[in-house]
């Protein structure tokens, strides 16, 4: 008889003599997972959930109002399509000399500030 499903426990704790919390991670990868993956993988989950609040700021991840599946399902492919978009943009415009392509270069809207080359309004 089985109480779940098996898998790892990890355990993180400051290193001695510094300030910290402990911290508890559980994944259930099969039992021959370096530990090195183990890790990799607890400490992604803070990019995840960055990615999901930049979204909602820059991109409007949690502005669906809509009732079925099949729209909420586009709105957050479209969304996440739109702010990967915008991350590439961002990261490519830092690591060129030029800046990088922008699709909002040298674009204006009325009653705005000009547009930043780095930040897109949706």
């Amino acid at each position: 008889m089985s109480t779940g499903s098996e898998g790892w426990l990890l355990a993180e704790r400051p290193l001695p003599g510094r300030e910290g919390e402990r911290k508890w991670y559980y994944a259930n990868l099969p039992a021959d997972t370096p530990l090195e993956r183990l890790v990799t993988i607890a400490h992604a989950r803070w990019l995840i959930e960055q990615f999901y609040e930049d979204a909602k700021g820059e991109c409007g991840l949690d502005d669906y109002q809509g009732r079925r599946w099949e729209g909420l399902h586009r709105h957050l492919a479209l969304v996440m399509l739109t702010y990967s978009f915008l991350m590439t943009q961002r990261h490519t415009a830092a690591d060129t000399p030029d800046g990088g392509f922008s699709p909002l270069s040298g674009a204006h809207l009325p009653g705005r500030p000009p547009a930043s080359p780095l930040l897109a309004v949706l």
